[in-house]
């Protein structure tokens, strides 16, 4: 019998608000269990301008993608807008010991040494896409696993936001701060 991992992801769009429950089989192939639509509200191209009424729109969407789907959750990946996005190319690099193979650990260590990007008022990173990976100044062709040497730098490129943004979807999600029920 196949497992099958359960996906829900919430779009906070100027317009509408969508939520859809998905599935994951084994062998990767994704299927629609259900989803959710509610007019935006509270919301100026996607950044939330109005807590309560934002909250409400999110929540009826989920309300009518759990409805759907007979599936309650409690978590999901959650979609910003675009215009909140900063995204930069940046560069890190970690000391390696050389007496042993590089590994996913070292690449791990690599990538988080990337911090938000210069100039970003304490900007909070989303994603750390690694570009190139170099071995002592030697670029690597794809991930540099198994190979020896001295230090490992990365080129990455990261996408961050501005943190307030950011903090006002989750509690308009997660209903903080919002007068509104949670169910």
């Amino acid at each position: 019998m196949s497992q099958e991992e359960t996906l829900v992801a919430i779009d906070v769009g100027t317009t509408k608000v969508c939520t859809l429950v998905g599935s994951r089989g084994s062998n990767g192939d994704m299927r629609l269990l259900g989803y959710g639509l509610a007019r935006a509200q509270g919301l100026h191209k996607g950044v939330v301008v109005d807590l309560e009424r934002s909250h409400e729109a999110i929540h009826a969407s989920v309300l009518e993608a759990q409805r759907s789907s007979g599936i309650h959750f409690t978590s999901a990946y959650i979609g910003i807008a675009a215009a909140q996005a900063i995204s930069t190319t940046a560069y890190s690099g970690a000391p390696l010991n050389d007496s042993r193979p590089i590994t996913t650990r070292d690449l791990r260590r690599v990538r988080a040494a990337v911090g938000p990007p210069p100039g970003t008022a304490a900007g909070e990173v989303l994603h750390i896409i690694p570009l190139s990976y170099s071995v002592d100044g030697h670029t690597s062709l794809g991930e540099p696993l198994g190979m020896h040497g001295l230090r490992l730098n990365a080129e990455t490129h990261v996408i961050s936001t501005t943190p307030g943004p950011l903090r006002n979807l989750r509690q308009a999600v997660e209903a903080r701060h919002a007068k509104a029920p949670v169910s």
